[in-house]
């Protein structure tokens, strides 16, 4: 994923994985309320999923990112070969 080429302008890059597809959580910053989760779903192709959160009492935005990324993947059609 070209998202690792940029990954040193992020405080937040956590690799996980989204369906069972290689995912990244990243964040500006530790405190951020916005988050991006980017899933490899085929070679030079990605999903990018971005969560901002606000409100008295913010539910962390890599968790919902992540939550909408697997939505996404799950209703992703199978690769065609």
């Amino acid at each position: 994923m070209d998202t690792y080429r940029t990954r040193s302008t992020y405080q937040v890059f956590d690799a996980i994985t989204v369906g069972g597809l290689p995912a990244v959580a990243q964040q500006t910053t530790v405190e951020a309320l916005t988050c991006t989760v980017t899933v490899g779903i085929a070679v030079g192709q990605a999903v990018d999923v971005t969560s901002t959160e606000f409100g008295t009492a913010p539910a962390p935005p890599c968790d919902t990112a992540r939550r909408v990324a697997e939505t996404v993947v799950a209703d992703l059609p199978p690769l065609q070969k």
